[in-house]
């Protein structure tokens, strides 16, 4: 049973590695913010299968006197990658992130 656990834990390890690794540089060259009204904007994505691309679907910016709200924050390693795209557009803070799944 220790041999199981530590294949286990040997096995599961590269994944979690990955997982909080941040973006490459090909994945943050497809990360661009694109306008669809006055104020709002999306940052478009890949499904979460395709890990070489800005994966886990797109990211809805709304932009309102009072500051941003964001709409899904795609996979983990991404947040930094999201704010600098937000920042291209607008200085205002993020107020609220509505996330639609987990």
């Amino acid at each position: 049973m220790i041999t199981l656990g530590v294949l286990i834990a040997v096995g599961t390890l590269p994944m979690a590695v990955s997982a909080l690794q941040g973006p490459t540089s090909t994945q943050l060259d497809a990360a661009q913010i694109r306008q669809v009204r006055d104020n709002l904007y999306y940052i478009g994505g890949d499904g979460p299968w395709n890990r070489d691309a800005f994966s886990g679907g797109n990211i809805g910016v709304f932009v309102t006197d009072q500051g941003v709200t964001i709409v899904d924050t795609k996979l983990p390693g991404w947040g930094q990658t999201i704010l600098d795209r937000i920042r291209t557009v607008t200085d205002k803070p993020v107020v609220a992130i509505i996330n639609t799944h987990t």
